[in-house]
């Protein structure tokens, strides 16, 4: 989501610089052309916002209830470790279940 966000932004960006004229070259042009297609490039704050939040669960089992109920799940951490290490999983599992690698860097 934020990938896709973060090109449109800069693909209208680059449109209304061609048009006024003053176009940056650090921005590129759609990856139709024969340019270089857009990187994209997403905050770790960004990453780690989305790692921690709410995410709904249809069709949750509840023992308590013994029906199907919505319910919330998020992930949290409690105390920050002296040394924190991150794995970037660069991809992302469509409806369809297939797997799509994201041509993003993390900053």
């Amino acid at each position: 989501v934020v990938e896709e966000d973060t090109r449109r932004r800069l693909e209208r960006k680059r449109r209304r610089e061609e048009s006024a004229g003053t176009a940056d070259a650090s921005v590129p042009a759609e990856s139709g052309s024969d340019d270089e297609p857009v990187r994209l490039s997403v905050p770790f704050e960004a990453c780690l916002g989305a790692f921690s939040a709410s995410e709904e669960i249809e069709g949750f089992y509840s023992t308590a209830t013994r029906s199907k109920v919505s319910a919330f799940k998020s992930v949290r951490v409690r105390t920050m470790p002296p040394m924190l290490v991150v794995h970037m999983r660069r991809y992302t599992v469509e409806r369809d279940w297939t797997i799509r690698k994201l041509d993003a860097s993390v900053e």
